[in-house]
């Protein structure tokens, strides 16, 4: 009983060194005597959410600061508001990503409670920049998606499904490089994290989240699931370029049509011109049934890299190999021109003489619907490609016999589900040994309007 009945002391003694909003730095520093878990020492405070207050503390063994959070919840919350503060503790310690807070300590003080140290992040978050802002610019939005879908990937990668994505958890960093600042993101809440599960429902106290993001299977009770957060990103992506989510009002009203109801497109509630393909990539990552969204957060980040490089948006190439679907190569040297090919956002593939594919990079993979290792030493009419693109091992061979230096340029079209049209660009060209003869055939395929 000793740590609950003097938790509310030290609290007070925190709240009295702020002046009209300023830090009284004389009493802080009279108060912050008993470092927190004898080793952080506050600064200021800086934030404060639902569940939890968050400051900026100095480690006293170490010239380095970082944010601490603790529990700030009502005696009848305290031991749920400590098993989510645990679980978010244990989850975030998983992670390793660029776009992911990084997770320092966790501990209890006898006066604090239960604490997470994390790294100091200097910016706002989404939810704070929308607030100001309205909107985002398309480019920058998508941008943001971007990270936001290869952060989530890496969690889906190593089994945790986020089941809260929402822009209050989208951090903006300010990182100034050189003359200009770069848009980076971290994920800064895994509080209602979940291991991904097969046909296990979740209890009814176990569902939670932001009503203006939950997916109809999560509102259902249904086991975590990649299509989960997908559909959050969704909502998400949507409200960064409209300045709304889809569906807003009482509680029972948005959770009502996030069962049942279709929402705008996003063109609808815009000033500026959207691209099709932009809002086709968010309309269906909105579908109702999980099996009609992507199929995973890989081809999330496929479809919005492959989009921001049509309309030349930065960011969409691709950033140390972050996604995590790269099959693995052999152990020997890689080629001079491998990595080129892996870091291109559109599909491109390598065949013999003989028609038969000897590398591709993640994008091509994704198109077929195949991994690398499978579709190595097969022909590249064996793959999905030949079903909307019947003639390409002709076309293949056909740069073989005539030794072409100039590429080989055909398009071919194929119908999306929604009915429209899709035509893309198959460059071909042969590539020849210093004696002249025919080695491979590089291919690319880029989308046209």
């Amino acid at each position: 009983m000793q740590p609950q009945s003097s938790r509310p002391k030290r609290k007070r003694a925190i709240t009295n060194v702020w002046k009209g909003g300023a830090l009284n730095r004389s009493a802080a520093k009279s108060d912050t005597t008993a470092p927190i878990g004898s080793r952080y020492r506050i600064v200021e405070k800086v934030g404060s959410g639902g569940m939890s207050e968050i400051y900026r503390v100095a480690h006293i063994h170490m010239d380095k600061e970082f944010a601490l959070k603790v529990i700030d919840a009502k005696p009848g919350m305290l031991t749920r508001v400590r098993q989510i503060f645990l679980r978010e503790a244990k989850t975030a310690s998983q992670l390793d990503h660029p776009n992911i807070v990084q997770i320092i300590d966790f501990g209890v003080d006898e006066e604090f409670g239960s604490f997470i140290v994390m790294e100091y992040l200097k910016g706002e978050t989404l939810h704070a920049r929308l607030g100001r802002a309205g909107y985002l610019k398309v480019h920058q939005a998508l941008e943001i998606a971007l990270q936001v879908a290869e952060a989530l990937h890496h969690m889906h990668g190593i089994g945790i499904i986020h089941c809260d994505v929402k822009a209050e958890n989208v951090f903006l960093c300010r990182t100034p490089t050189d003359r200009r600042q770069r848009l980076h993101i971290k994920m800064i809440d895994f509080g209602l994290s979940r291991p991904r599960t097969q046909n296990v429902k979740l209890a009814d106290v176990e569902v939670g989240g932001t009503p203006q993001y939950m997916p109809p299977e999560l509102i259902n009770g249904e086991s975590p699931q990649p299509s989960m957060d997908i559909y959050a990103l969704g909502n998400l992506l949507y409200e960064m370029l409209t300045g709304t989510v889809p569906f807003t009002g009482p509680m029972d009203e948005v959770i009502d049509h996030q069962l049942h109801s279709v929402p705008d497109p996003p063109s609808m509630r815009m000033t500026e011109p959207l691209e099709s393909r932009v809002e086709a990539i968010i309309m269906e990552m909105l579908q109702k049934k999980p099996a009609d969204r992507q199929p995973s957060m890989g081809q999330v980040i496929f479809q919005l890299r492959t989009v921001m490089a049509m309309y030349d948006f930065p960011g969409a190439r691709r950033r140390n190999n972050t996604t995590g679907e790269r099959p693995a190569l052999s152990k020997k040297k890689a080629p001079v021109h491998q990595p080129m090919v892996d870091q291109c956002p559109f599909p491109m593939f390598q065949v013999n003489t003989k028609g038969r594919i000897t590398y591709a990079n993640d994008s091509f993979c994704h198109f077929v619907n195949e991994d690398l290792p499978k579709l190595r030493g097969r022909s590249v009419d064996e793959t999905r490609l030949s079903v909307v693109y019947p003639s390409v091992e002709n076309d293949v061979l056909s740069c073989v016999r005539k030794k072409q230096f100039e590429p080989l340029q055909l398009t071919f079209s194929f119908e999306l589900k929604d009915g429209r049209k899709n035509t893309m660009l198959c460059w071909l060209k042969a590539q020849l040994d210093k004696n002249g003869r025919v080695e491979r055939v590089n291919g690319y395929i880029h989308p046209v309007d």
